[in-house]
């Protein structure tokens, strides 16, 4: 069985969706659990208030508040030249490796980012949050 198999449970985009097929748009990706979501929309809100080209933020979370994705979107309303895509990852493929107290299983997403990405854009950039 292909490990990537039913690895992204649903898709959730918000924002400007043209910005998705812009070859000029920047993408951005982090790989976080619901305890990091308030420091990636940080990290988001910092890179908007210091460049101003079209970006697309791909977050890979196993969860995610109802809250936090309607912060998400509001920010999406208040930068129209922003799209940002939440990717829903199965737990469930990750229970049998190794984690620590300070690190969850998302820190193995950031291996998933050339897998869901590679076949839509030539280059993102990954940062921790």
């Amino acid at each position: 069985m292909d490990f990537f198999e039913n690895i992204i449970l649903k898709k959730q985009i918000l924002g400007n969706q043209k910005l998705l097929r812009d070859k000029v748009s920047k993408h951005i990706a982090f790989g976080i659990d619901a305890n990091f979501t308030i420091g990636t929309g940080v990290l988001i809100y910092s890179i908007l208030q210091h460049n101003k080209g079209n970006m697309v933020f791909h977050i890979l979370t196993d969860g995610i508040y109802d809250e936090d994705i309607q912060r998400f979107d509001s920010l999406t309303k208040k930068y129209t030249n922003i799209s940002i895509i939440i990717y829903h990852v199965n737990p469930d493929k990750f229970t049998e490796l190794p984690t620590f107290f300070t690190w969850s299983q998302a820190m193995y997403y950031r291996f998933l980012v050339s897998e869901i990405l590679s076949s839509e854009i030539d280059v993102v950039l990954y940062l921790d949050s």
